[in-house]
């Protein structure tokens, strides 16, 4: 957005007037702010109520994410240092998209030392992203080594909340370096639930065909959350030989588990999930499963469509 200095003054009276609702059509103005509009906003933004702060940046995140076409990360980038601790931790979950590595240190800075743990939470799960840029050779080799490093630290301090103990090894999972596999199968056969569940997300992340059998065994789990996330991690490693129970999963209980099964089959693909995918879109009764199922067989279509493969019925 570029507007005179009138406009953009009246647009933010707006919205510091507590006594007028928000709309999304002043809202959506708040994409795209230059440096200078960004700046005065950052004076009107200090006037307003920790609860109308929250409440903007609350709206953002989900304007953000309904039109792609919404950029306000000039916005979150400045209110991830606000007083107000859940304004910081809505502004950090609203830079998902973001990949400066210019903000690494900033939020390896919250996930260590903010006095909110949620905020601590929030940033240390958000450099999950920057891992995935580090093991591709996307950042510096000192920004790379210091993310890993400090992940794996505050994993291993068993003095922390499980919680942030969980997102840092799920942050730190896509490095492929020993202690990251080491920490991995740690977590996988530590007592505690929450540090189970989140090394099984962390196997798929991590993208290593070693962790096979360990997921072949979680999708038959009696615990949902488990199989839940074995069926993430099954599409993230996309080997055809998770096809077979994967296709079973959709008749599964739980309609998490079914429709991240069906995320799973669209990621493998191959005439064996096409063809389980297009039986189950036939028998199931679930108006949920079916669109799922649909969006999954499309995705299959395009992928195999952008290969330059000829498409292959279910029936072949």
């Amino acid at each position: 957005m570029s507007q005179n200095n009138t406009e953009i003054t009246e647009l933010f009276e707006r919205l510091t007037d507590e006594n007028t609702s928000l709309k999304h059509t002043d809202l959506a103005l708040l994409s795209d702010l230059n440096n200078q509009e960004v700046a005065a906003f950052k004076d009107f933004w200090i006037r307003m109520s920790p609860e109308r702060r929250l409440d903007i940046v609350s709206r953002l995140g989900e304007l953000a994410e309904d039109d792609v076409s919404l950029d306000f990360e000039s916005i979150f980038i400045r209110t991830m240092h606000d007083p107000n601790a859940e304004v910081r931790a809505k502004s950090i979950d609203g830079l998902w998209e973001c990949n400066r590595p210019s903000l690494i240190d900033h939020l390896l800075s919250l996930s260590n030392e903010d006095p909110s743990m949620e905020v601590r939470i929030a940033a240390t799960a958000s450099l999950g992203r920057y891992s995935l840029m580090g093991e591709f050779g996307q950042l510096p080799e000192k920004t790379r080594q210091t993310l890993q490093t400090s992940l794996l630290t505050i994993f291993r301090d068993t003095e922390l909340p499980v919680e942030l103990r969980r997102r840092a090894l799920e942050s730190v999972s896509p490095f492929g370096q020993p202690q990251v596999i080491m920490a991995i199968s740690q977590a996988y056969n530590n007592p505690e639930h929450l540090l189970k569940i989140g090394a099984v997300y962390a196997m798929g992340q991590n993208a290593s065909d070693q962790w096979e059998s360990v997921i072949t065994s979680e999708l038959n789990n009696d615990n949902n959350d488990l199989r839940y996330e074995a069926a993430v991690a099954a599409g993230e490693l996309g080997l055809e030989s998770f096809v077979p129970k994967l296709v079973s999963l959709i008749e599964d209980p739980d309609i998490e588990v079914q429709l991240a099964s069906i995320q799973a089959l669209a990621k493998i693909g191959g005439k064996d999930a096409k063809k389980g995918l297009t039986e189950n879109l036939e028998s199931t009764s679930s108006q949920a499963v079916r669109d799922m199922i649909t969006t999954a067989l499309a995705d299959i279509e395009a992928d195999e469509s952008a290969a330059g493969m000829p498409a292959i019925s279910p029936e072949e």
